[in-house]
């Protein structure tokens, strides 16, 4: 039977690289959105203190384009992908018939090239088969006792 060694417990962290780590997340990701919270939530309450409703509506209007243009740029892609395919598509249903008529009389002449090789390749056994036939009906023919009259 064979013997397995024994799970082994999960090491303990290293302080130092810890402690890095932590210090690392705190000022790369923790300090950063913080600031951009702030930054928002301070810009918001500016504009709705200080601004009058004329002000707002404009800050409103620059920010709804803000908004669309990225939409309609990947709206615009995606629309000249779709023309690009439907101009592929419609050159190829002019074209394909006319090859795939090259390629079926290919395949036509294949295919009788095929069987003709064929034939030749196993014509040899057929005809030792029909040989190998004719000579044990003929054993058999003459073992046969003629029928008594």
């Amino acid at each position: 039977m064979m013997q397995y060694p024994p799970p082994r417990r999960p090491s303990t962290r290293n302080p130092v690289t810890y402690q890095k780590h932590r210090h690392e997340v705190f000022w790369q990701i923790t300090v950063p959105i913080a600031i951009g919270v702030i930054l928002i939530v301070g810009t918001a309450i500016v504009v709705a203190v200080g601004a009058s409703a004329e002000q707002i509506s404009k800050l409103a209007d620059v920010s709804l384009i803000s908004l669309i243009i990225p939409a309609m740029i990947f709206t615009l892609i995606f629309i000249a992908i779709n023309v690009a395919v439907i101009y592929g598509l419609v050159r190829l249903v002019v074209l394909l018939p006319f090859y795939s008529k090259v390629a079926q009389d290919f395949l036509i002449v294949v295919h009788f090239r095929v069987q003709k090789v064929g034939d030749v390749i196993t014509e040899p056994f057929l005809r030792v088969h029909a040989w190998r036939a004719s000579a044990g009906q003929l054993k058999r023919s003459l073992r046969r006792k003629p029928p008594v009259q």
